[in-house]
């Protein structure tokens, strides 16, 4: 009955204000945790006489067919940057290794040719359509707004986790994050609350209350990457705000109270830690047991995996085994785990799929886009440098900690609208906000 009402919906949107789809796709994708489970439960997707109905995927048929007719009728809308050549080689290099992953009959092609294809065609969706700056700056808005929704639902299910979490997590993955509310659009939420930062609010309690929402939601997803690297483009951000702004007395003074706090914490030590080991909290466990893993754990499972697959990418000369290749996950004690789409390094995902020149074409657009942002001169010193140094850690989270950048959709539609805008921003010489 749900799905029925969303379908619903969407047809009206379109036959009402079809253009309106362009950032309802993004704002759904966002505000729902990636996670099927959920997506049954809210009604976006259901099952109809057997056949499956993902409104996710109406949606991104109907952007795909509105695009194609655009550019049948008006052809390119955009202005053709350097970064399109880029993506045009990697199309090219992809469908020279989907035939490669049918000649060696790899298990996972067809999965594998739903997410890359889907992955290409929303770039060019976006690319087609995101040609003005209001549209990106309305976007950017709505963006925020969307990571607020996704924090309050989050939230929600903390307090009811006991009754939801055994529902929204199969067996697997409540042995693995127990009581953790972890979804990968979290990680989306690094760049949320930075950009919150950088737009401009009309009511600047709103700014701080999405904030606080959003890192609420990332405490309570207890993931130690994040909750690390979260913080370092604010803090670069307030530093550099401070100096540009000539601040300098309150930013000796935030140095100051940092050391006292240092130093307080030294001479407290004993105490502390023993709090900490003796502590029932799940949160400071899981920061606990981060602590003596990236002391102590040389061994982990990522290091182990990783190191097996990057003997595997060796054995191909580099050139990669074709879309679909499945990749193994070790254990601790080198014994195989499972085998898969992928593994948590994205970088070194592509490269056995695609080869090592796919990833290598990766890592320019990852510096061409940082030194985009740098020659945004409209945009305040302070902004540039902390978008760059966000851009750097959500690169490393998405794309060599994990594999998000590809295999989740909240976290690669957030890269490719942050992406194309930067393309735009530059090319007009104007800034966000």
């Amino acid at each position: 009955m749900l799905t029925i009402l969303w379908i619903s919906i969407i047809f009206t949107i379109f036959f009402i204000k079809k253009k309106m789809l362009y950032y309802i796709y993004p704002i759904l994708i966002i505000s729902v945790p990636f996670n099927e489970n959920v997506k049954t439960i809210l009604g976006l997707r259901g099952t109809f006489n057997g056949f499956t109905v993902d409104v996710f995927n109406l949606i991104f048929i109907i952007l795909l067919l509105m695009c194609t007719y655009d550019f049948i009728k008006y052809g390119f809308r955009f202005k053709v940057d350097k970064l399109d050549f880029i993506v045009l080689i990697l199309s090219i290099i992809l469908v020279i290794y989907i035939f490669i992953g049918y000649i060696n009959k790899n298990i996972y092609l067809s999965e594998d040719l739903n997410i890359y294809f889907k992955n290409l065609f929303i770039y060019f969706i976006y690319r087609n359509e995101l040609t003005t700056l209001d549209k990106i700056k309305k976007l950017m808005r709505y963006l925020i707004s969307s990571g607020v929704i996704f924090s309050i639902i989050t939230i929600f299910i903390f307090f009811n986790k006991d009754r939801l979490l055994p529902i929204i997590y199969d067996e697997i993955l409540l042995s693995w994050w127990g009581d953790r509310i972890t979804f990968s659009n979290t990680s989306v939420l690094m760049c949320l609350i930075l950009l919150s930062f950088i737009v401009k609010f009309n009511n600047k309690y709103i700014k701080y209350f999405s904030v606080i929402l959003m890192g609420t939601s990332i405490i309570l997803s207890q993931n130690r990457t994040i909750l690390i690297l979260t913080p370092i483009p604010l803090l670069i951000l307030f530093i550099v705000n401070k100096v540009e702004r000539k601040k300098i007395t309150t930013l000796i003074n935030s140095f100051l109270i940092c050391i006292l706090i240092i130093l307080l914490g030294i001479y407290f030590k004993d105490n502390i830690i023993h709090n900490i080991q003796t502590s029932n909290n799940p949160l400071i466990n899981r920061l606990n047991k981060m602590y003596y893993e990236l002391l102590y754990d040389d061994l982990n499972v990522r290091k182990v995996t990783d190191n097996f697959n990057k003997q595997l990418l060796k054995q191909s000369n580099y050139l990669g085994y074709g879309i679909g290749k499945d990749l193994i996950l070790y254990n601790i004690d080198y014994s195989k785990s499972k085998s898969g789409t992928f593994i948590d390094n994205g970088i070194l995902t592509i490269s056995i799929k695609m080869g090592i020149f796919s990833s290598i074409l990766i890592y320019i657009i990852f510096i061409y886009i940082n030194i985009k942002v740098l020659t945004l001169n409209d945009l305040k010193i302070s902004h540039r440098t902390s978008t760059v140094c966000c851009i750097i850690v959500f690169f490393i989270l998405t794309s060599i900690i994990n594999a998000q950048i590809i295999y989740s959709l909240p976290v690669y539609i957030v890269s490719i609208i942050f992406t194309i805008s930067i393309i735009l921003f530059s090319q007009n010489k104007k800034s966000i906000v």
